[in-house]
């Protein structure tokens, strides 16, 4: 396979999301429907002094980009000519073609219908998601034990009545999911993933912000921040890290509740982020804490750590974010309380998904067909954040999001 990259420099960091709008809605799809690559995306990187994007295609072979070069490229160039090389948007572009031996992105992302944060909980689950459906009006709850089901028959009585699965629809565009960790498996809390909800109003982030924190560990207080938002980060009642946020900017406001996985770490941000990339594909945008406006407020040894970075698979259909911490955060604890669900309308991707995440890590459940018809396992990367990979099956529950991905 061949590789072909376009680094831009740019202007200033106003410019970014001009580019990026323009790479993500028409250049980058013209590039793979009309000139024949096989998938394309880009990331970014922002430092104190320079914003750059790189937007990367993978090609079959050399003679599939080299038509591709000679033809579509050709008719596709003077676009980006006028908009951002003759208006000294862009100040200086760099092009670079390397052969590869395998593509992920095109094998595993585009099968990606849902990215969930899942919890675990020491027997308490029941108690935890009914808290959380009084909390976010308008949610639905479905709650299963063992009870009935084949994995009853090694368990005592009062073990079976445990929480096998529960799903929290928190909205079309956000479900919760959760169970009680087996009896002979103790959860430890951690705080290397929050759960990051997107609102959509000053009421509503102000009312789940009061009712979600109760008897909780309030980290950092509901205030207007820098970058045009609010938000609030806290550990609530059972171990939870939660971040909620508001964006204040009519451009950026959701229509309905977002929830998505949010990675913390210890300065590895960058490093472990582009192993999921590696591994699942997807478009990256990433800020460091020098680029921020706030740089002066945060020691100068975090400045070239990663303040937000911001992980979209399958066209925006899934999310994930993560950063480094910083002052007055404490370091990063990683726990057992939380695994991320990765939900696929392919089986075979799921296999794919599996071993390349699984790599240098260990199998906490093997990838195996379970009672209820679908492909599931259970693994711990080699960075100790842990991932369920789950294939279609029947009676999913999911939103019309991840309904709609796994028909297209």
């Amino acid at each position: 396979m061949i590789r072909y990259s376009v680094l831009a420099t740019l202007a200033s960091s106003e410019v970014l999301e001009e580019y990026t709008s323009w790479l993500k809605n028409g250049h980058i799809k013209k590039v793979v429907d009309e000139g024949g690559a096989l998938s394309g995306d880009f990331s970014i990187l922002q430092t104190e002094d320079m914003t750059q994007v790189v937007s990367s295609f993978i090609f079959s072979n050399k003679m599939a980009y080299e038509e591709y070069a000679a033809g579509v490229a050709v008719r596709l160039r003077p676009e980006g000519v006028s908009l951002f090389v003759e208006t000294k948007k862009v100040t200086k572009f760099d092009r670079m073609i390397t052969e590869i031996k395998h593509s992920y992105r095109n094998t595993v992302e585009y099968s990606l219908a849902e990215v969930t944060p899942y919890l675990y909980f020491n027997g308490n689950c029941r108690q935890a998601m009914e808290f959380y459906k009084s909390c976010f009006e308008g949610s639905s709850l479905d709650i299963m034990s063992y009870e009935g089901t084949p994995a009853a028959e090694k368990m005592s009585p009062e073990a079976s009545k445990s929480v096998m699965h529960s799903w929290l629809n928190l909205s079309s565009k956000a479900r919760l999911m959760a169970s009680d960790a087996p009896a002979d498996t103790a959860v430890t809390i951690g705080d290397n993933i929050a759960l990051c909800v997107n609102t959509c109003s000053v009421e509503e982030i102000t009312e789940l912000y009061g009712k979600l924190s109760v008897d909780g560990e309030i980290l950092l207080p509901l205030e207007d921040q820098f970058w045009g938002g609010k938000f609030a980060q806290f550990v609530d009642k059972f171990g939870v890290l939660w971040m909620l946020h508001l964006h204040l900017s009519e451009n950026y406001k959701c229509d309905v509740i977002e929830l998505i996985p949010y990675l913390q770490f210890n300065g590895e941000c960058r490093q472990i982020l582009n192993d999921i990339k590696s591994a699942l594909g997807g478009t990256m945008q990433m800020m460091t804490y020098a680029s921020s406006p706030a740089k002066d407020t945060f020691p100068p040894e975090t400045w070239n750590n990663v303040l937000h970075c911001c992980m979209n698979f399958n066209n925006n259909i899934c999310n994930m974010m993560g950063s480094d911490v910083a002052t007055p955060l404490p370091a990063v604890t990683r726990g057992t309380n939380v695994s991320i669900s990765l939900l696929f309308k392919d089986n075979d991707k799921v296999n794919t998904a599996f071993e390349t995440l699984g790599l240098g890590g260990k199998v906490l459940e093997p990838l195996e067909n379970q009672f209820w018809g679908g492909l599931f396992g259970h693994l711990e990367d080699k960075h100790g954040i842990r991932w369920m990979v789950v294939g279609p099956h029947p009676g999913e529950s999911a939103s019309p999001e991840a309904k709609k991905a796994r028909n297209e």
